[in-house]
């Protein structure tokens, strides 16, 4: 359907068979009788394409085509065999795809900590202070390699992001170092709505300053765009007064109070 699906960073390929006048595999190329590809590359090489480069079997008539990209997007590769005709080299596109062009799907990688962040969550901003008793919540995209952020696929592995207090991450640290431990912590998806991104959510109940750890394999994401592979600091503060919760106790108190 010259459609060719590839990931990012990784040599893709496909093999252009040459036939006769009637349509039929040539076994393999005859004495005299030459072929070779020219590849317009378009957007490809524009994109953090690599060059495409050629392999020819003359054994079974056929000729591979290798390529790569960097960047997640829909490029163009347009194909053309080069004969040579009277001494004279002919250009014309290969008969499949039509007009010799195929589009070239990249997908992401997988996630890596050293482009991976913080980043503000549309849906719950980001919030460098936390209340105590209170879930605290907020977003990491997750990009490859190359910088492309990943994409949502149910069916595929889910990227290896790592938090979970009050246990200890990878490296032997706790994911959530403060005054006081965590109550909980983990991250989900957030799925098609925001693909690329997971949503992160912990709570605690001792007031004062945190550092929080979050994982993609071994390393710490970063604590924001362009930022470095520290722990995200968050300060907890203390929860609005609840009347319901105090108590009156001393010299005299011998009955009950109602405050308000």
């Amino acid at each position: 359907n010259g459609v060719l699906t590839t990931q990012a960073g990784t040599t893709a390929s496909f093999n252009i068979q040459a036939v006769d006048s009637q349509g039929l595999y040539l076994p393999e190329l005859a004495d005299g009788n030459y072929l070779k590809v020219a590849v317009t590359g378009g957007s490809l090489l524009t994109q953090g394409g690599v060059a495409p480069y050629f392999i020819t079997d003359r054994a079974t008539a056929s000729i591979k085509v290798l390529f790569g990209a960097y960047k997640t997007s829909a490029l163009q590769l347009t194909v053309s065999v080069v004969t040579t005709v009277g001494g004279v080299p002919v250009s014309a596109p290969i008969g499949y795809p039509p007009k010799g062009v195929f589009t070239v799907v990249v997908k992401p990688g997988l996630a890596v900590a050293n482009t991976s962040y913080t980043r503000d969550d549309p849906v719950v901003p980001f919030n460098p202070f936390a209340t105590a008793g209170v879930q605290h919540a907020y977003q990491i995209r997750l990009n490859d390699r190359y910088n492309n952020e990943l994409f949502y696929d149910p069916f595929a592995f889910k990227p290896d992001v790592r938090f979970s207090p009050p246990a200890l991450g990878p490296d032997g640290k706790a994911y959530v170092i403060g005054p006081g431990p965590a109550l909980y912590g983990y991250w989900q998806e957030i799925g098609q709505e925001l693909p690329g991104h997971v949503r992160v959510r912990w709570a605690g109940t001792t007031v004062g300053d945190y550092a929080l750890r979050v994982y993609v394999g071994a390393q710490v994401v970063l604590d924001k765009q362009g930022g470095k592979q520290v722990p995200l600091n968050i300060r907890m503060q203390a929860d609005e007064c609840r009347y319901d919760k105090f108590t009156l106790e001393g010299p005299g108190v011998s009955a009950d109070a109602t405050a308000s």
